[in-house]
């Protein structure tokens, strides 16, 4: 019993350990969506989807990228909702991947694709629902990677895109009416 306990501690310990220097070294931590991030999300990325296959988009179901996916309940809350549209989630920190890893080993879902590396290196490709919860810092240099052409949405938790302006904002009911932007490039673009 006490060796079980000693090893809970220990893994605990290393765990932590890991985070706080992936936290330093990436300079984010992996921040869980709560609740209400996670239903305005989905609702942003169910209106792109709507938006993208019955409007004047493309025909086929769109890949949804969830770049920086943490600790993985928002990748699988959209994978669940969005059964026809492959899930890409990008993670960087060693800890959050393992736990996203085992978890999608415990409960599978076949439209979902975990994937450990850099979010800067992912290549977006149209169409897709670009999901993120970044930093400033973050955002600044996914606006500079991101393609302006093609059918992307990117739906930005929290952190605007510099230098663009959204075509929609959507404020979150919560203590800091922490705001959901929503930006289209290609086919609707208004950025």
């Amino acid at each position: 019993m006490i060796a079980v306990l000693v090893l809970i501690l220990v893994v605990a310990v290393a765990g932590l350990t890991m985070i706080v220097i992936q936290t330093l070294t990436l300079g984010i931590p992996p921040m869980p969506s709560t609740r209400s991030m996670r239903a305005a999300i989905r609702d942003a990325v169910e209106g792109a989807m709507r938006e993208m296959v019955c409007g004047d988009g493309p025909a086929a179901a769109p890949r949804i990228v969830e770049l920086g996916c943490g600790w993985g309940g928002l990748a699988r809350m959209l994978a669940r909702t969005f059964g026809d549209s492959r899930v890409h989630a990008v993670e960087r920190s060693v800890a959050p991947y393992l736990w996203c890893t085992a978890v999608r080993a415990l409960f599978p879902l076949p439209n979902l694709v975990i994937e450990r590396t850099d979010l800067l290196t992912i290549r977006i490709e149209s169409p897709s629902v670009v999901v993120a919860y970044l930093s400033p810092a973050h955002m600044s240099a996914l606006g500079e990677r991101l393609p302006h052409t093609g059918d992307i949405v990117l739906v930005s938790c929290a952190f605007a895109l510099p230098g663009h302006t959204p075509s929609r904002v959507i404020a979150l009911h919560d203590l800091y009416r922490t705001p959901v932007y929503v930006y289209t490039f290609g086919w609707g673009a208004r950025s």
